[in-house]
């Protein structure tokens, strides 16, 4: 929920801010905020992030997450969109 609920918002300021809105796109961030938050949630809620250097590597990991998803959904190299992501 908090991936599609920040999805969401980054769609409405972004949409405004340009003057692009579609409720096609608002539909398309929505399922990709899905995607993403339950990936994210699924494959890093169980890690605790201690010290810098566990924040780092757990950011680095949602991030590299994130940006292979959006990659996928832009038609894009998926690996390219993880390491975008991830540095």
């Amino acid at each position: 929920m908090v991936g599609t609920m920040v999805a969401a918002g980054m769609y409405i300021l972004n949409s405004l801010i340009n003057n692009t809105w579609s409720w096609g796109g608002f539909a398309r961030s929505l399922l990709i905020g899905a995607i993403t938050g339950a990936a994210i949630g699924g494959l890093t809620g169980g890690m605790s992030a201690s010290g810098f250097q566990g924040t780092v590597i757990v950011g680095s990991m949602n991030g590299a997450i994130s940006g292979g998803i959006d990659a996928l959904f832009s038609k894009q190299n998926f690996f390219t969109g993880l390491y975008r992501g991830a540095y």
